[in-house]
């Protein structure tokens, strides 16, 4: 799904008769949809710990600064999930000045990619920003407050499906969950 199509299934959504036929547009529905663009996919994307947005910095040792180790912040992060240390455990940071401050000499940053390319980006998770923009732009282009929550309602449903979606691609290896159980017979 293209950007210039959320905004048409957003504005679909409402329902909204007008249609955006160019991002370049000069026209209060598409000043609206560029507006609340950014916001509807950042707020979508920060809201789950995506399989196919998940990415780690590698282990690296941290620069020693003012009695902590420092790690610099990635670029296009949606949402940091922490620093873990080389046994994959989470360790306890601070973040200052575009840097995470840690007692642990050495880490690796684990975050949500900020996927601005939204062809990218799973149906399911594209849909859910579609919602997004929709519940945001509802009641300055209806100005009906009943359309706006109705949008708003629909936004968390498709969230909640994307992350149904998204929980499903996980798939575990074939050990029996009873593994454990069964080896100490």
């Amino acid at each position: 799904m293209t950007e210039l199509e959320i905004w048409n299934r957003a504005l679909g959504a409402l329902p909204h008769d007008k249609r955006v036929v160019s991002l370049d547009e000069d026209t209060t529905e598409a000043l609206r949809c560029r507006d609340h663009f950014a916001a509807s996919r950042l707020h979508v994307l920060a809201a789950h710990e995506w399989g196919w947005a998940l990415r780690s910095l590698p282990v690296c040792e941290g620069c020693y600064h003012n009695g902590k180790y420092a790690y610099p912040r990635p670029q296009n992060v949606a949402r940091i999930i922490g620093l873990f240390n080389e046994s994959d455990r989470q360790v306890d940071a601070i973040a200052t000045d575009g840097l995470f401050l840690s007692s642990s000499p050495v880490a690796s940053i684990r975050y949500i990619y900020d996927e601005t390319n939204v062809e990218r980006i799973p149906f399911a998770v594209a849909q859910a920003i579609m919602y997004e923009l929709a519940s945001r732009i509802a009641l300055p282009i209806t100005s009906n407050i009943v359309t706006e929550r109705s949008m708003k309602q629909r936004a968390l449903d498709s969230l909640s499906d994307a992350r149904l979606n998204d929980a499903q691609e996980c798939r575990h290896s074939g050990v029996s969950p009873d593994y454990y159980a069964e080896s100490r017979r």
